[in-house]
């Protein structure tokens, strides 16, 4: 009996053994322009958590500047990045045409498109060159702030100071239709451009309004328009040899069961805009600027910019949720 007690402990002693030695560890560079406080590392910090259990052991880097951290993880300071689809685009276009002009018209869709990245069928879309997409975090879509509410037409566009996204040729494209002058901005840069008046309208999404103090930029004046412009969201992405076989599965698919929640923090962050700044363009304006930017994403499908496997996926969800859409109804 004592000797068989001797080898069940032996064997346990063993089994945790071999487990300490093939849990690998892994380095990951995270932007999170709040720091180590901020939304995103507290996703990362149960993303961690749950990594133990697929045996990775995940050490992380927080950055506050995007291009350093994507600078870092292709410079193979690092074996996972977290960053927004625009600045990965070049890592994996299917992901990174979730944030086309227009595409995403609500939550509700937004929220059916992530959920959908983990189909398996789609898998193979998740990896391109040895990156693979293995999660995504929400940030909502990104609106035009103003700093002069009277601004309610697409024709008052011309000559205004348009933020574009420095790593969106699409942004720069539909600033030039509409005759606005552009001015190219990072994530990281884009609060402080606005609050010393070096841009009079600037596409974010909500999420950006406490963190970076737009209110200071909005002030008695500004406002909201209620046009969603393109969806804001991250990657995470993983160089695929450091990582065993079958753990980007294991992680869209708790990318998946978290999805729910990812989004209604979207829709808490869009509560935390006072009222009084949101308002309204007219209906004819409205349908107008719809139309501007379904012909710029054609556009930028014919010339591969967007990944068309992904605008088709996103149109169909949008068409069951939104059968009413004008896209839909051309079908």
């Amino acid at each position: 009996m004592r000797k068989r007690k001797w080898l069940l402990c032996a064997m346990l002693i063993m089994i945790a053994t071999m487990q300490r030695v093939y849990a690998k560890e892994v380095t990951w560079c995270v932007y999170d322009i709040a720091g180590n406080r901020g939304d995103i590392m507290q996703l990362m910090k149960d993303y961690v958590i749950a990594a133990k259990s697929w045996n990775m052991s995940i050490n992380t880097k927080v950055y506050q500047n995007e291009e350093q951290a994507v600078q870092d993880y292709n410079n193979k300071k690092c074996d996972g990045l977290v960053a927004s689809t625009f600045i990965t685009k070049s890592l994996n276009n299917f992901t990174g045409s979730i944030g086309a002009v227009g595409l995403i018209p609500d939550n509700q869709v937004a929220k059916s498109v992530f959920m959908a990245l983990a189909s398996p069928s789609i898998a193979g879309s998740m990896i391109k060159n040895g990156h693979e997409v293995v999660g995504w975090m929400p940030l909502g879509n990104a609106y035009f702030m103003v700093r002069d509410n009277r601004l309610n037409s697409i024709t008052q566009l011309a000559g205004r100071r348009l933020s574009v996204l420095k790593y969106d040729l699409s942004q720069q494209r539909m600033a030039k239709r509409v005759g606005a002058q552009p001015v190219v901005i990072t994530f990281d840069n884009a609060g402080q451009k606005f609050i010393n008046d070096e841009i009079d309208i600037l596409a974010a999404p909500i999420y950006a309004y406490q963190p970076l103090q737009l209110n200071q930029a909005l002030g008695h004046r500004g406002g909201v328009i209620n046009f969603p412009v393109s969806f804001i969201s991250l990657n995470f992405l993983i160089r695929q040899h450091a990582f065993p076989t079958g753990y980007g599965q294991k992680s869209r698919d708790w990318f998946k069961a978290r999805t729910p929640r990812m989004m209604q923090n979207v829709v808490q962050w869009e509560r935390t805009l006072p009222n009084k700044y949101w308002y309204d363009i007219p209906a004819a304006d409205r349908s107008a600027y719809q139309r501007l930017l379904a012909q710029l994403r054609k556009e930028f499908i014919k010339t591969r910019v967007y990944d068309p496997a992904l605008i088709s996926m996103v149109l169909r969800i949008n068409c069951r949720v939104n059968p009413q859409y004008f896209e839909c109804k051309l079908k």
